[in-house]
C-alpha cells in the first residue's frame, strides 16, 4: 500500500510523487522538537481564544448606554454569518469588491469637488440648495425634508443591513470572530448598524484581507443599490399613459370653482379649449387669457379612453380679477413626459437620481407622486409605491457606499487608508494614524465646506 507524506522533500511533493513504507523520510529530532512546539502553540493560542471568548461572554451586554449613543446587541443571525462566509464564491466576491473599492471612493471624491465647482459659479444651484436647508444633507428620513419617512426608512433599514452583512460574512470566510451584532441609536433613533469583530484577530489581519473586510460593506450597498435600480427601470420600461391623447395633464382641482362643479378630476387630461388642441401648459394659458371671467367657453378632456367635451364658465382668479380660470393646477403632457424620461435615462445616467419628492423631479420623473396617476402598469395601482420603494432604496445604498468608501476615519475608507499606511512597514503605527487624521480632516473639512458655500456665497 502506498501512502502519501507530507513531509516529503519538495521535489517529490511537486511530482506527486508516492513512498511506499520502506521508503518513507524519518524526521530528526530537531524537527519533531519543532513540530512539538508548534503543536504546543497552537494548543496555548486554541486556549487563549477560548478563555477571551469565556470572558467576553461574562463581560457581555445586550444594552449598553455610550452617551449619547445607545448599543443594542444580539448574537442572533452570527450562524447565519457562517454559512454564507463558508460558501466557496464569497472570498472570489471580497476581491471583486476590493477592487472595486477605490474605485467607488474616487467617485465620491469625484462628486464632492464637482459639486464644490458647481456652487461656486452656479447661483441658482446654491440658491436651490439653500432653499433646501442644511438638513437636506443629512440622510435621516424626518429630519431630511426630501426624504419620505415610509419610503426613506426602509430604504435605510436595507442600507444598513447589508453593509454590516457584507462585514461579517467575508470576516467568517476569512476566519475572523464575529462577536455580535447590533444597532446603534441616538436617543432612541436608529443611525447605524454594526458587527462586533475580534479586534485581536483583526490586528494581525493581512492588509488584502482587511481590505476585503472593510471593502464588503460599501460594495454590498452598492450591489443593492444597483439592483433595484435594475428592477426600477423594468417597471418604467412597463409605464403606459392612461390615455394615448396628448394635452395637458390635472393634478388637483380647486374647491368652489368650475372645473370642480362641472365634474373634472385629477388624473384627467385636457386636450382642447375652444376647439384647438391643448399640447402644453403654456398653449392652455394662452388660450384662456384670450376669455374673461363669465365666459362660456367648451372644453375636452380624456378620462381613460373617453374624450369628452362640455362646457364651462369661467371665474375669477384672485390674483387677476379680469382673468378667467377653470379652477385647476396642471401638469405638462404625460405622454410627452414619460418620452423625455425615457430618452434621457439612455443619454443622461443620472436622470435616476432626480428626486420625485423635489423640484424638477416632481414633472419630469413618472413615478413621482405628482406624475404617477397619469400612467398604468402590468402590477397594477401597486406600481407607484413599489416604483418609490425601489428609488429609495437606490439611491440611500448609492449614498451609503460612496460616503463609507471615502478616506474618513473611521469610515470604512479611513480605515483601510491606515491600514496599507501601516502595511507599507516604512511608518510606525502613530505616524499611520497622525496621516490618516490630517487626510480626514482635510475631507471632513471639504464636506463642511460644500454644505456651507450656499449660506457664505452672495445670493442672486
Amino acid at each position: 500500500m502506498f501512502v502519501r507524506q507530507a513531509f516529503l522533500c519538495p521535489y517529490w511533493e511537486s511530482i506527486g510523487g508516492r513512498a511506499s513504507k520502506g521508503d518513507r523520510v524519518k524526521m530528526s529530532p530537531w524537527d519533531k522538537i519543532k513540530r512539538a512546539k508548534k503543536s504546543e502553540e497552537e494548543s496555548e493560542e486554541e486556549s487563549e481564544e477560548e478563555s477571551e471568548e469565556e470572558s467576553e461572554e461574562k463581560k457581555y451586554k445586550a444594552v449598553e448606554l455610550q452617551i449619547p449613543l445607545l448599543l443594542i446587541r444580539t448574537k442572533t443571525g452570527l450562524k447565519m454569518l457562517d454559512r454564507l462566509g463558508s460558501l466557496g464564491i464569497t472570498p472570489t466576491i471580497g476581491w471583486i469588491l476590493l477592487i472595486a473599492f477605490p474605485l467607488i471612493a474616487a467617485v465620491g471624491m469625484l462628486l464632492i469637488f464637482f459639486s464644490l465647482s458647481i456652487f461656486i459659479t452656479q447661483p441658482v444651484v446654491r440658491e436651490t440648495a439653500r432653499s433646501m436647508g442644511p438638513l437636506a444633507n443629512v440622510l435621516i428620513p424626518g429630519l431630511n425634508p426630501l426624504l419620505p419617512i415610509a419610503f426613506g426608512w426602509a430604504g435605510l433599514a436595507v442600507a444598513i443591513v447589508v453593509h454590516e452583512l457584507g462585514h461579517g460574512v467575508v470576516a467568517r470566510a476569512l476566519g475572523i470572530r464575529v462577536k455580535s451584532m447590533g444597532l446603534l441609536l441616538l436617543a432612541v433613533l436608529p443611525i447605524g448598524a454594526f458587527v462586533e469583530l475580534d479586534d485581536k484577530k483583526m490586528a494581525k489581519t493581512s492588509l488584502k484581507d482587511a481590505g476585503r473586510i472593510l471593502a464588503a460593506g460599501p460594495g454590498n450597498n452598492i450591489i443593492a443599490g444597483l439592483i433595484s435600480l435594475l428592477a426600477l427601470i423594468l417597471i418604467v420600461s412597463s409605464l403606459v399613459p392612461i390615455t394615448p391623447e396628448r394635452g395637458v395633464g390635472i393634478l388637483e382641482i380647486q374647491e368652489g370653482l368650475p372645473a370642480e362643479s362641472v365634474g373634472l378630476l385629477p388624473g384627467d387630461i385636457i386636450v382642447a379649449v375652444k376647439g384647438r388642441p391643448t399640447p402644453s401648459p403654456l398653449e392652455l394659458s394662452r388660450l384662456l387669457s384670450s376669455s374673461s371671467v363669465g365666459d362660456q367657453i367648451e372644453i375636452s378632456y380624456a378620462r381613460g379612453d373617453k374624450i369628452i367635451t362640455m362646457d364651462i364658465v369661467l371665474a375669477s382668479s384672485a390674483v387677476n380679477s379680469s382673468r378667467g380660470i377653470l379652477g385647476v393646477f396642471i401638469a405638462r403632457d404625460p405622454v410627452q413626459t414619460l418620452e423625455n424620461f425615457q430618452t434621457l435615462r439612455t443619454t443622461t445616467p443620472l436622470t435616476y437620481l432626480l428626486l420625485p419628492t423635489f423640484g424638477p423631479g416632481q414633472t419630469i420623473v413618472p413615478y413621482s407622486e405628482t406624475m404617477g396617476i397619469f400612467y398604468t402598469s402590468p402590477l397594477g395601482d401597486s406600481y407607484l409605491p413599489l416604483a418609490n420603494l425601489l428609488f429609495w432604496i437606490w439611491f440611500i445604498n448609492l449614498n451609503v457606499g460612496i460616503f463609507n468608501a471615502l478616506p474618513i476615519y473611521p469610515l470604512d475608507g479611513g480605515q483601510a487608508l491606515k491600514k496599507l499606511i501601516q502595511s507599507s512597514g516604512k511608518v510606525e503605527e502613530k505616524m499611520a494614524g497622525r496621516i490618516t487624521l490630517v487626510v480626514t480632516l482635510i475631507m471632513v473639512g471639504t464636506i463642511a465646506t460644500l454644505i456651507s458655500l450656499p449660506y457664505i456665497l452672495p445670493r442672486i
